[in-house]
């Protein structure tokens, strides 16, 4: 998948396209149904899947003290993007500049008239646009009529009675409410990333662990939980504990620590994604490095039995 990182980008390379369009945060349920859209709409017209979004997210730049934490970051988001087959990302900076864009400018700014071979536009059909966010599906299938694209909006996806949306998932995952996040996600709630080498605290306790920098996302709270932790090969039950560490440390750093169950090896600099599955406890203090150590043993003993993982022998 190219990924074009400005609309000028976008236009030197254009190609027969037909774009999915929005910010698409957790590529959950809603959003792949947009995504599936797109790919019927291409196919029919002759075109190319593309996906239209942006950076950052709107309301970094238009409410920042109320800008929601990403399911996805940015490189983490088009990673599960790209498994939808689109041969390019358009990515648009937003900007306060952008923002002031009246709805007909945008859009005729991303297909230039009929210069560029732009097919048809598929998103959310409450999906808004432009200065204020004045423009919508409506303006937006108007245009398409005068510029010759075409225009599909998507009905809302619902699940248990409630519309499945990246504000709905954020507050499953606060929750900790894994198996209704991965019900509108369409897969397990994960965090992924680089493993990074710690003090090794873990290996001197014989609970060595994998740990990942989380940065500003949205998490589930502090605490120890159930998980699948997949290496560049191989997946693995294990247990993490996801918090600041207050036995060993004083920093403050809020770290995710995996030790993957029966598995030896060096994982250092390796990507690693984990999903959650089951809180087992929150994170505490105890008094000495043994007391630590003794209730590791527990935790990953429930965790294999939450797992249903036995006991290697």
């Amino acid at each position: 998948m190219r990924i074009d990182r400005s609309i000028s980008e976008w236009t030197k390379n254009p190609v027969p396209i037909v774009f999915a369009v929005g910010f698409f945060d957790g590529v959950h349920l809603g959003h792949q149904s947009v995504l599936a859209a797109a790919t019927a709409e291409a196919s029919r017209l002759g075109a190319k899947t593309g996906i239209l979004t942006f950076h950052p997210h709107p309301s970094a730049i238009l409410r920042p003290d109320s800008c929601p934490k990403m399911l996805t970051p940015r490189e983490e988001k088009y990673r599960i993007l790209k498994q939808f087959g689109a041969g390019v990302l358009l990515e648009i900076p937003f900007d306060s500049s952008l923002a002031n864009w009246e709805p007909d400018r945008f859009i005729r700014e991303i297909c230039k008239g009929a210069s560029l071979p732009v097919k048809g536009f598929c998103m959310g059909e409450n999906w808004s646009f432009g200065h204020n966010r004045s423009g919508n599906v409506a303006m937006l299938q108007s245009i398409g009529k005068s510029d010759g694209f075409s225009v599909c909006p998507v009905p809302p996806l619902h699940h248990a009675g409630s519309i499945v949306s990246s504000s709905r998932i954020r507050a499953l995952v606060a929750a900790a409410n894994f198996s209704e996040a991965a019900a509108c996600l369409g897969r397990p709630f994960a965090v992924s990333g680089t493993v990074a080498r710690g003090k090794e605290l873990g290996r001197t306790i014989g609970f060595p662990t994998a740990n990942l920098a989380l940065g500003d996302r949205a998490l589930p709270p502090d605490g120890v939980y159930a998980v699948v932790a997949k290496t560049e090969t191989a997946s693995f039950p294990a247990v993490a504990n996801l918090g600041i560490r207050p036995t060993v440390s004083s920093a403050g750093t809020r770290l995710l620590e995996t030790h993957l169950l029966d598995f030896s090896g060096d994982l250092y600099g390796q990507s690693l994604e984990v999903s959650f599955l089951h809180f087992l406890r929150e994170e505490k203090t105890f008094p000495s490095l043994a007391a630590l150590k003794e209730q590791i043993s527990r935790d990953a003993a429930n965790a294999r039995r939450f797992l249903q993982v036995p006991t290697q022998d």
